[in-house]
C-alpha cells in the first residue's frame, strides 16, 4: 500500500515539474522582412506572443512575433464608437473601414484589429493597449 502510495506520488511530482519547466520556443526558424500579405481576414494568438495571420488571398498562414510579452492591466471600460476611433488612426472616417477580425493576446493583454479600409481595400492590423492607446502594428520588419 506504501509502495502504491508512493508511486503515485512520484509520477504526480514528475507531472507538476514538467508542467514548470521552461516551454520550448514556438518559432525556431524565422524569416525577418515584410511577409507580402495579400488580405488579412482572420488573426489569433499562439503562445509566446506569436500572431497568427490568415491570408485566404495568398493560400497562407504566417506567424509573427509580436514582440509583446509583457502583462498590462486590462482596459478598465470599454471604449466607445471603437470603429471611428480606429479608422481616425489610419485617417479614415468610421463607415471607411471593416473590422474582419479581432484577437486579444494573452500574454500582455492587448487588442489587435485586423481592418480593411474600404477605400482601396488595403489590409492592416491595429492594436488597442490597457490605457485605450490604438496604434498601427507594422508589418515591414517583422519576424
Amino acid at each position: 500500500m506504501k509502495r502504491t502510495l508512493l508511486h503515485a506520488l512520484s509520477i504526480v511530482a514528475l507531472s507538476a515539474a514538467s508542467t514548470f519547466a521552461k516551454a520550448p520556443q514556438v518559432l525556431s526558424k524565422t524569416t525577418k522582412g515584410n511577409p507580402a500579405l495579400k488580405a488579412i481576414d482572420v488573426i489569433s494568438f499562439a503562445p509566446q506572443g506569436v500572431l497568427l495571420i490568415g491570408d485566404g488571398q495568398g493560400s497562407q498562414v504566417v506567424a509573427v512575433r509580436t514582440g509583446d510579452l509583457a502583462p498590462a492591466k486590462p482596459l478598465a471600460k470599454a471604449i466607445p464608437a471603437i470603429d471611428a476611433k480606429l479608422a481616425g488612426v489610419i485617417g479614415a472616417k468610421a463607415n471607411g473601414i471593416e473590422i474582419l477580425d479581432l484577437a486579444v493576446n494573452p500574454a500582455s493583454g492587448k487588442a489587435y484589429f485586423a481592418i480593411r479600409k474600404q477605400d482601396d481595400k488595403s489590409h492592416l492590423i491595429l492594436t488597442v493597449d490597457g490605457k485605450g492607446k490604438i496604434a498601427e502594428f507594422s508589418l515591414d520588419k517583422v519576424e
